[in-house]
């Protein structure tokens, strides 16, 4: 974990601050219809990926196959996914239902996207190449303090 000296540290503190409130008002929105957002992470998730698996979706969230499962079930109630079993009852798919399309049209990632249409172009571009950077180093930050 890095040390902070301080006066030195203060702008880059500044902006974490910031970009921690960008990420708490796009997650506040994120419970919208009764719905979560790993929910709407999950329906994005299944749209992009009809028939993948509950493992798929874990991995591709970063998180156990439990909680994962919490997640499809209770959509899976709701009527917004279905599971599908492929070649056995272990080998299961699972799909987006009408209704999940239907609930994706109030998905809350539309307000972030808008958002982000609104910068210049140029903007935006610095943009996503300084976003995919801090997701890298993000990445390994936490994965070297979990090994």
């Amino acid at each position: 974990m890095p040390s902070f000296d301080g006066a030195s540290d203060q702008p880059m503190t500044t902006c974490a601050r910031d970009l921690e409130a960008v990420a708490r008002l796009y997650m506040r929105a994120g419970f919208r219809d009764g719905l979560r957002p790993a929910q709407w992470q999950a329906m994005r998730f299944f749209a992009d990926n009809p028939g993948e698996s509950l493992t798929e979706f874990a991995r591709h969230r970063h998180s156990t196959t439990g909680s994962a499962s919490v997640v499809v079930s209770a959509l899976v109630k709701r009527g917004y996914l279905a599971r599908q079993t492929r070649y056995s009852s272990r080998n299961v798919g699972i799909q987006l239902t009408e209704a999940g399309r239907a609930a994706l049209e109030q998905d809350p990632i539309k307000e972030l996207v808008a958002a982000l249409q609104a910068l210049p172009e140029e903007q935006l571009a610095n943009f996503r190449q300084t976003l995919a950077q801090l997701r890298q180093d993000l990445s390994e930050r936490i994965e070297d303090d979990e090994n």
